[in-house]
């Protein structure tokens, strides 16, 4: 158990690099812009290769993920597929200047949410892995209704503030950095 959570911290780490270089490459100028396209080439695909890794010991450890992975083999064939051509397609094309800089960041965010869609198919319904149905695990109605209405008072805020954001923030930054 103690070996998939390790596994898992790593893949995870590699992940957030991979979507780290992808957005270095898109914002950044000059230096920057090098440095993550040098480490767009191997960084996705050690990706790849940790999450291959830290799937091949999450089913020795968990054999019901098998079942998992059979009782939705088609979306889950897509999404291995996905994450794999994603992976792929940004190293073969980091070294290249004539690519534009959103392809890499957009293929690494399909990796991620690839990636994310079949974490989430292989333990469906469960909250907690093969012991609690998402429906087990929800409040009473009373309760749902509440934070639902949380829900619909915050979202437009965080919204309108990560808009707003980008907007004073949009483009290349600046050599001199923001001021």
């Amino acid at each position: 158990m103690v070996c998939a959570l390790r596994g898992t911290a790593v893949t995870i780490a590699a992940g957030y690099a991979t979507l780290g270089v992808g957005w270095l490459r898109l914002k950044g100028e000059d230096a920057t812009r090098a440095f993550a396209r040098k480490h767009q080439r191997w960084i996705p695909l050690a990706f790849l290769g940790l999450t291959v890794i830290t799937v091949l010991i999450a089913a020795s450890e968990q054999p019901r993920l098998i079942a998992s992975w059979r009782a939705h083999r088609d979306v889950f064939s897509f999404c291995l597929a996905a994450f794999t051509v994603s992976a792929v397609a940004i190293a073969s094309l980091a070294g290249r200047d004539d690519v534009d800089d959103h392809v890499g960041f957009a293929l690494a965010l399909a990796m991620m949410l690839s990636g994310m869609m079949a974490l989430g198919l292989s333990f469906f319904p469960n909250i907690v892995p093969f012991q609690i149905t998402l429906w087990n695990a929800a409040s009473t109605p009373m309760s749902l209704g509440f934070v639902l209405v949380g829900a619909l008072v915050a979202t437009p805020v965080v919204l309108s503030y990560s808009a707003f954001a980008y907007w004073v923030f949009h483009g290349k930054t600046p050599a001199e950095g923001w001021y």
